[in-house]
């Protein structure tokens, strides 16, 4: 991926969030900017991992389709971004689980850096969020097996 053509998917993706969305995908991109294995990407890589990071929710949040974000991603995004989309009928602990064991280094950091977002948000961090989130923390990152 180029710069290039990040910048139009960001543009497609700020197009298509509603605001609270989009601060959501910006904070990710803050997090990543100081996460080791993104600062040992090349750069074709690191602008992959900010495409995934910027568009982890725009399958689920919006109306934009799969064929919507293959204009404008490589393939590998795309599947990155799809290993993020949860199904509605898929439990959340079997989510996680399939984007540890799927392998996919973009979904696994983008996901890590979601779910640090998600628990230092404290004005919107509800018991209910909270509970689904912490017992699957250890496992999201490598800490206990499922």
């Amino acid at each position: 991926m180029t710069f290039e053509e990040y910048s139009k998917w960001w543009e497609y993706c700020r197009d298509k969030y509603d605001e609270k969305t989009f601060q959501h995908a910006l904070r990710l991109i803050d997090y990543l900017a100081y996460d080791l294995r993104v600062l040992l990407m090349n750069s074709e890589q690191e602008l992959n991992c900010l495409a995934v990071a910027i568009g982890h929710d725009i399958i689920e949040d919006t109306d934009a389709t799969i064929e919507d974000i293959e204009k404008y991603l490589p393939e590998e995004v795309v599947d990155a971004i799809l290993d993020l989309s949860k199904d509605d009928d898929m439990s959340y602990p079997k989510y996680i689980k399939d984007i540890v064991d799927n392998g996919n280094t973009y979904a696994l950091v983008v996901k890590q850096a979601d779910m640090y977002d998600h628990m230092s948000q404290t004005a919107t961090l509800t018991p209910r969020l909270k509970a689904k989130y912490e017992p699957i923390i250890p496992k999201l990152i490598g800490l206990e097996d499922f």
